[in-house]
Formats: C-alpha cells, sequence, structure tokens
C-alpha cells in the first residue's frame, strides 16, 4: 500500500517511527559500548528503509532513558543519522520537552544535546503536549510553555526551521481534586 500511496501522491514521505520501547538498560550499554552494533543497526535501519519504500524513520529513543547516557546516545544517533543520510533517507528524533512540564526545571533533552544533534537530523519532532495530567490538572499545551521550550532548545533561532511541535489534537478534563482524568468529547 505504501508504494500505491506514493504512486498516486509524489510529495508524500513515509517515515514511520522506530520505538526502542522493548528494550532493556542492559540492551542499550551493549549498543553502546559497540561500534559493530552501531553499525549493524544503522545497516539494518537503512536495508529496511529501502526494502519497504520508506523514507526514513522517527527514531523515539530519547526519552527511554530518562535522560542518562546522553554523551552516548548523541554518538549513536550521530552514526545512525549519517548512514541515513548517506542513504538519501530522512530521520527525525522524537524529543521530550526542554522544560519539564509544570516547572522551570531544566527537561532530559536541552540546548547542548540540540546543538550536538542539529546538523545530522533532518528534524525534531518536540513533544510539547501533556503538560497537565491527573494530579496537576491545567492546560494541555499552554503557549508561553511551547515557545519556552523552543527558545531553551534554540534561544538564537539559529536551527528552528528543524523543530516540529508536537501538538495535541485531544483535550482532558482533569477533575479539581486530582486523581480522575476524561477525554473531552463532542458534547462538552
Amino acid at each position: 500500500w505504501v508504494k500505491n500511496v506514493k504512486a498516486e501522491f509524489e510529495a508524500v514521505h513515509f517515515v514511520p517511527r522506530i520505538l526502542f520501547d522493548a528494550w532493556t538498560y542492559r540492551d542499550y550499554e551493549s549498543l553502546f559500548n559497540s561500534e559493530d552494533e552501531i553499525e549493524e543497526l544503522s545497516e539494518a535501519l537503512v536495508q529496511t528503509a529501502k526494502a519497504e519504500d520508506f523514507d526514513g524513520f522517527v527514531l523515539e529513543v530519547w526519552s527511554q532513558l530518562g535522560g542518562h547516557k546522553r554523551k552516548e546516545l548523541v554518538h549513536v544517533i550521530r552514526h545512525l543519522a549519517n548512514a541515513m543520510q548517506e542513504a538519501e533517507l530522512k530521520i527525525v528524533l522524537v524529543i521530550p520537552p526542554a522544560i519539564s512540564p509544570g516547572t522551570n526545571q531544566p527537561g532530559m533533552f536541552g540546548k547542548q544535546d540540540f546543538e550536538q544533534l542539529a546538523q545530522v537530523v533532518d528534524a525534531f519532532s518536540l513533544m510539547t503536549y501533556d503538560f497537565s495530567n491527573q494530579h496537576r490538572p491545567g492546560p494541555n499545551s499552554p503557549l508561553p510553555w511551547i515557545q519556552a521550550c523552543v527558545q531553551k532548545l534554540d534561544p538564537d533561532a539559529v536551527w528552528r526551521n528543524k523543530i516540529l511541535l508536537g501538538l495535541n489534537f485531544y483535550g482532558m478534563d482533569y477533575g479539581i481534586l486530582g486523581g480522575t482524568a476524561e477525554p473531552i468529547v463532542g458534547h462538552r
């Protein structure tokens, strides 16, 4: 079906999301400690993209380590990005907000991480949603917080054209006393 869609609509690009959810800490350590494994992962992604007629991948890996192993993640992502670009494929990196929701504290991905990767990834998918939750009721994505997250990553607007905002198209009604959460549906 990918080929059918691409044949009819040339401007459509398929960049499916690659998740590392089932990986253990040991799996990450094995990857980080082996240039051969990094190369094998790069080759597997390129071969899969070519075989399935994908235009690249959206890589979701940063949040899985909770802000740890940043240096190692940057190394792996740079390697993957270079392999993808050599194969003329796109790579989009999903990143958590630069400011932790509901605080003024730095998030798990900051300006230094952004600057180290901005030259090699095609885009960043910035998760600017889920600001509030059932324990901290409020708006899903307040505009000042979204702006602050973008400005924290790229204060001089050098690479802003690479930042894609993850916007929510849903609403949640969090109970005033906390602990409850219901989707806001058409009749509300």
